[in-house]
């Protein structure tokens, strides 16, 4: 398969981020979703078993999340710069400040990673989970909450897709169609 040749499909999902409007403009579908960047840390803690540590995410400041291998994942900026995915001194020195506010512990990690990411907003609010097509469905505007929400958002998108009934109402999250 290669990049223009079109492919059959009884439905798909378009969960293509920062890039959605862009996408879903040839279908008519106007969708105000920019890209909100967001800077991230990865520490590891040796010797700690991180797997099944409680995600913290408060209303405000930053989130913690643990993964296997020892990893916590500390972040993030909140940056309305456009496209611009790049990791800044300036980012990561939030990032640090505010996750030694929450957890001083890992003071002592080590950093193994930083990244970046570009959120995808939805102008007006909150995210966009639904059709706006017979056969398109849009998943985006999590901004921050991707990593957290995302799986979950993705059942709903694939419960749509498949036509079946999602298990929460998604009347707030509907996107306006074309």
């Amino acid at each position: 398969m290669g990049e223009g040749v079109p492919l059959e499909a009884d439905a798909v999902i378009v969960a293509a981020g920062a890039w959605t409007g862009e996408v879903c403009r040839p279908l008519g579908v106007e969708l105000p979703v920019f890209p909100r960047r967001g800077q991230i840390l990865h520490a590891t803690l040796e010797g700690v078993d991180t797997a099944w540590w409680p995600i913290i995410l408060p209303r405000m400041g930053p989130y913690l999340l643990g993964f296997p291998d020892s990893r916590v994942v500390v972040g993030a900026t909140v940056e309305d710069v456009g496209f611009a995915p790049r990791v800044t001194v300036g980012g990561l020195d939030e990032v640090i400040e505010a996750g030694l506010r929450v957890a001083p512990g890992l003071a002592s990690a080590t950093v193994s990673e930083t990244r970046v990411g570009l959120r995808p907003v939805y102008a007006p609010g909150s995210a966009l989970i639904g059709p706006v097509t017979d056969r398109v469905v849009v998943a985006t505007g999590l901004s921050a909450y991707g990593l957290t929400a995302g799986p979950f958002t993705g059942e709903l998108a694939a419960a749509l897709a498949l036509g079946e009934r999602p298990p929460i109402d998604l009347a707030p999250y509907r996107p306006p169609t074309g």
